[in-house]
């Protein structure tokens, strides 16, 4: 019985070297993974800041042409 028991608690030794080479692969598909949605973020960020951009000219186009439209009709 004492031989089961034995057998049950033995635990097999963890190599050093391969949980650090573990703990550095997930290390490094955490960052590939961050990486990859910073670069997302990045991108529809200045998609945004384009959008911003053409509103803020059509905008100023629009004021000008209010402001013709004035000149020309008197008001």
């Amino acid at each position: 019985m004492e031989s089961i028991k034995q057998i049950e608690t033995k635990e097999e030794p963890v190599n050093p070297l391969e949980e650090l080479n573990h703990g550095i692969d997930e290390l490094r598909n955490k960052l590939k993974l961050l990486f990859d949605e910073s670069a997302v973020l990045t991108r529809k960020l200045k998609e945004v800041v384009l959008e911003q951009k053409q509103k803020e000219r059509e905008f100023v186009q629009a004021r000008r042409a209010i402001e013709r439209i004035r000149a020309a009709s008197g008001f």
